[in-house]
């Protein structure tokens, strides 16, 4: 049996077909392309451009030296290396739980190593990301009560109360 749009012919829209590039305008971008200075390239071997050497230079040797520097509680150093891959950290494959393991590093690295206002910040954008996040929202009270927001700090302790006994009351994410 034929589809009932089958037997229709596709339709021109002149409109469309009337629409040209301005050529003055395509012109003026070759020229413009052709002007630009190409910046100086480094010498690179194929060695260097490769997606495993890519990923171990961009990601896992700062990552591991951030793991190595948090094990041994020096969470200044080990926030700094966090986020030097922080920019990154999305381009990493696999499932979201390493990622959201490694999101909860830099979070938990920035805290322990006092700098509160970029653990809140962090903290905020994942509880908009992630807004049933309980753990989240516990981190965040905390963070509200370390500023002396208690009012704002009580609200967090609620939600994440909340989210805790809508998740079997383990208060993780789901």
């Amino acid at each position: 049996m034929m589809s009932p749009r089958a037997h229709e012919q596709p339709v021109a829209c002149p409109k469309l077909r009337s629409i040209q590039p301005d050529s003055n305008l395509v012109k003026s971008a070759r020229l413009s392309v052709v002007r630009a200075e190409a910046p100086a390239l480094p010498a690179v071997s194929l060695a260097d451009l490769s997606d495993a050497d890519f990923s171990r230079r961009e990601f896992v040797a700062p990552y591991s030296a951030a793991l190595k520097q948090f094990t041994e509680q020096r969470f200044a150093e080990s926030n700094d290396l966090f986020m030097q891959f922080a920019p990154v950290l999305n381009l990493v494959g696999g499932t979201a739980t390493p990622r959201e393991l490694i999101n909860q590093m830099c979070i938990e690295s920035a805290y322990r190593a006092n700098n509160t206002e970029l653990a809140f910040y962090m903290l905020r954008e994942r509880s908009f990301q992630v807004p049933n996040d309980a753990q989240c929202w516990r981190r965040l009270a905390g963070v509200y009560g370390h500023n002396g927001q208690e009012e704002l700090a009580t609200r967090a302790h609620y939600t994440a109360w909340t989210l805790g006994i809508e998740q079997g009351g383990f208060g993780g994410a789901r």
